[in-house]
């Protein structure tokens, strides 16, 4: 893979088996990491899955936001270790604590869908954007529009799928569990 690490979405889908990228995008270098976040009663989402044990995975499936705040942290992946009780994950020497019984992060809402800096698609792959805007970054690609169906309720109201892994990565990379 040439250029920085990237991360490719998987999810459970409603039976809770895992359904990964095309494997052109994985066998290009693409890491895999999960985008699935549980609902509260109220259908609000306040937190994040650290990862999911899988059947025939000797490894479990992190989150994209743990794995992303590894890479910009440069903390190897194989630092990240998660405890059998789902109760603490390891990232590298940081501990981050985990709601048992389904090893959970809480996500507190920072950024909101105005505050959130982003730049259409489409600009970046015409040449748009300088590569020092985005460099050093965070980049996170993903729908933002409603017609898409990728908005949940949030404390904050509703936001598109793509800014709940953004406050996620921001709630790790802060370190305010």
């Amino acid at each position: 893979q040439k250029g920085p690490p990237t991360l490719l979405a998987s999810y459970l889908d409603s039976k809770g088996d895992p359904v990964f990228p095309y494997k052109l995008f994985t066998e290009a270098g693409g890491l895999i990491g999960l985008i699935n976040k549980p609902r509260d009663l109220d259908l609000t989402v306040r937190r994040l899955f650290a990862g999911v044990r899988l059947p025939l995975h000797d490894a479990p499936l992190y989150a994209t936001e743990i794995q992303a705040t590894a890479l910009h942290r440069k903390i190897p992946l194989d630092q990240i270790r998660m405890d059998s009780h789902l109760s603490s994950l390891m990232l590298g020497q940081t501990r981050v604590p985990l709601q048992p019984p389904l090893g959970t992060v809480s996500i507190h809402y920072r950024i909101s869908p105005s505050t959130m800096p982003t730049v259409s698609f489409w600009e970046v792959m015409e040449g748009r954007i300088a590569p020092e805007q985005i460099q050093g970054k965070v980049v996170l690609v993903g729908s933002s529009r409603e017609i898409t169906h990728d908005v949940y309720a949030t404390s904050l109201g509703l936001m598109p799928g793509v800014l709940l892994s953004a406050n996620g990565i921001v709630t790790l990379l802060s370190e305010q569990f």
